[in-house]
């Protein structure tokens, strides 16, 4: 005589692994998911940089090689250079497709990074260590944007225009 087996359902044992599992899945999506949108802010900030270059560049070619003289206005992502000293200047806009909060232009040296904030520095240039120096030329700009580390501070990434 056949005895019947009466396996309605997963023992404990079984349950728990399958939890284990989940967990451990749950676990790797939430410590990967603030580093990939810390990535994101890095690439927004260095293409909103990159764009900035961009405006300069217009800028000094409408000018007759003249830098512009400084930013008169930054709305919705559409920064207004004030046109260099050539004759008469030229103003021009460049439109910033990213979020960014502020971009400073001054004459002297970039302030400190913070997130959404970009400085743009006259007079200065780009080291091999991602920071500004006084550059031998006053038409030549450092761009200074923030690299989201993890840390407290942001390090500084710098485009030299």
């Amino acid at each position: 005589m056949q005895k019947k087996l009466n396996n309605k359902g997963f023992t404990i044992v079984e349950v728990l692994i399958v939890l284990a599992i989940a967990g451990a899945i749950l676990a790797a999506v939430l410590i990967a998911v603030p580093a990939l949108q810390r990535s994101g802010r890095n690439a927004t900030a260095k293409t909103a940089a990159q764009q900035i270059v961009s405006g300069i560049q217009e800028s000094e070619a409408a000018n007759g090689g003249a830098a512009p003289a400084g930013i008169a206005s930054l709305s919705n992502g559409l920064i207004t250079w004030t046109g260099g000293a050539s004759g008469t200047p030229v103003t021009t806009t460049t439109q910033v497709s990213t979020n960014i909060s502020a971009v400073t232009f001054a004459s002297g040296a970039p302030g400190a990074a913070t997130v959404g904030k970009i400085y743009v520095s006259k007079g200065y240039t780009c080291n091999p260590s991602n920071t500004a120096s006084q550059a031998g030329s006053a038409n030549q700009f450092a761009v200074m944007y923030p690299i989201e580390g993890g840390a407290a501070n942001p390090v500084e990434g710098c485009i030299a225009a």
